[in-house]
């Protein structure tokens, strides 16, 4: 009887043996195959990564603040609802260096009753280490607006923002 009880837990301790022996096997398979989505060369999109015109990278985050979001104290007739939304666009140079961060504040006005919206206003300002050689001229044109950027004068890239008739204010590229 003995016997059978060490037979029983030596096929036990060789059958899970085996299952982490598969297991590693699996886990190694499969970081392989994420390494492999990155390599050079093949494109990868994010949402909120941008290549310049110029070669810069720009790193967009949306910038929440309940002062502005949804304003209550909107001159809007009912059902026409006002939203503002700020985003910072921060502009990093060929070495990886943050030159520059682009604030920009975008307002729109939506009527989900009618489903119409359109872009009021884009305003914005730069702040970081080269934020005086930037400029930005401001577009806006129904439901999209658009932040043209200069850099010593010369065109840098162009940031864009569009309004949903639910009033979500979104940057598109």
């Amino acid at each position: 009887m003995k016997d059978n009880k060490k037979m029983g837990r030596f096929i036990g301790k060789k059958v899970i043996a085996v299952m982490v022996s598969l297991i590693m096997v699996l886990a190694s398979s499969f970081t392989t195959y994420a390494a492999e989505s990155f390599e050079e060369g093949v494109p990868m999109y994010l949402d909120n990564v941008e290549v310049l015109d110029n070669g810069f990278v720009c790193i967009t985050e949306e910038i929440h603040d309940p002062a502005y979001k949804n304003s209550g104290n909107s001159l809007r007739s009912y059902p026409e609802k006002e939203n503002t939304v700020t985003f910072a666009h921060k502009i990093y140079g060929k070495d990886d260096v943050l030159i520059a961060t682009f604030y920009a504040t975008v307002t729109g006005i939506y009527d989900q009753a009618n489903r119409t919206s359109f872009i009021t206003n884009v305003s914005g300002y730069f702040t970081g280490t080269l934020a005086n050689n930037f400029s930005y001229r401001a577009a806006y044109t129904s439901e999209l607006g658009r932040a043209n950027i200069f850099y010593y004068g010369e065109f840098f890239g162009c940031f864009t923002y569009s309004i949903a008739t639910n009033g979500k204010i979104s940057n598109i590229a």
